[in-house]
C-alpha cells in the first residue's frame, strides 16, 4: 500500500505487466522525495511461482540498473514466489513488532527461508518496529534470534529498532510519509539510522 501511503493513485499495476499490456517502466509512479513506486508489487510474488516471466526478470534488472536501491516489500509471508526473491536479495530485513503473534510469524519466515532456499547470500536481519523502549526492542530481538539459533541453527543479525511513535499514525492519515512529515520525530530518526 505504499502508493496509498504516499498519496498516489494509479490504475496500472503488476497485473497489467504480467498480462503483457504494460511494461514495468510504464506502471512506475513518481513518489515523494525521488522515490519511484511500482504498484502491486505483491502480485509479482504471487505470480512468480506460477509461471516464468523471463521478460519481467529482464525489465526488473534494467530498472534496478537505474536505481540506487530496489526495495521489495513482501508484506505478510506465504506467497510461493518468495523463495525466488530471497535467493536474489542482497539484504533481507525481517520486520517484526514485540507482539507475540508478530514474533511467531517472523520465526515462521526464518524457518521457511532457511528450510526452502538452498543458498542465499543475504544476511537475515531482524528489525523490531513499534517498540516502547530500547529494552523491549532488545528483548524481542534477542528471544527471536536465540530461538532461531537453537531450533534452526540460524541466528539472524540484530538490525535495529524503530520506536512506537504517534507521528506514524498521523502521517498515514495524511497520506504523507512520516520521514517527510516529521523528519525530527523519533521514528524518522530511527529509520534514518537504520538506512545508514
Amino acid at each position: 500500500n505504499i502508493g496509498v501511503l504516499c498519496g498516489l493513485s494509479g490504475y496500472w499495476n503488476f497485473d497489467h505487466v504480467l498480462s503483457g499490456s504494460r511494461t514495468v517502466r510504464q506502471i512506475c509512479l513518481d513518489g515523494p522525495a525521488g522515490v519511484i513506486v511500482i504498484p502491486g508489487g505483491a502480485m509479482l510474488l504471487e505470480q512468480a511461482a506460477l509461471t516464468t516471466h523471463r521478460d519481467l526478470d529482464l525489465q526488473l534488472a534494467e530498472l534496478e540498473q537505474s536505481l540506487d536501491l530496489l526495495v521489495i516489500d513482501a508484506g505478510s509471508w506465504g506467497t510461493p514466489g518468495m523463495t525466488t526473491m530471497v535467493a536474489a536479495a542482497d539484504h533481507i530485513l525481517l520486520i517484526t513488532t514485540p507482539e507475540p503473534t508478530a514474533v511467531a510469524a517472523t520465526y515462521a519466515v526464518i524457518k521457511h527461508v532457511t528450510g526452502s532456499v538452498a543458498e542465499f547470500a543475504a544476511e537475515l536481519q531482524v528489525i523490531v518496529n513499534r517498540a516502547e523502549s530500547p529494552e523491549q526492542a532488545h528483548e524481542t530481538s534477542f528471544r527471536l534470534r536465540k530461538t532461531s539459533r537453537v531450533f534452526l541453527n540460524c541466528q539472524p543479525a540484530a538490525g535495529g529498532w524503530v520506536p512506537e511513535d504517534d507521528v506514524v499514525r498521523n502521517s498515514v492519515n495524511q497520506r504523507l510519509p512520516f520521514l517527510l512529515a516529521a523528519p525530527e520525530a523519533a521514528a524518522s530518526q530511527a529509520v534514518a539510522d537504520l538506512s545508514r
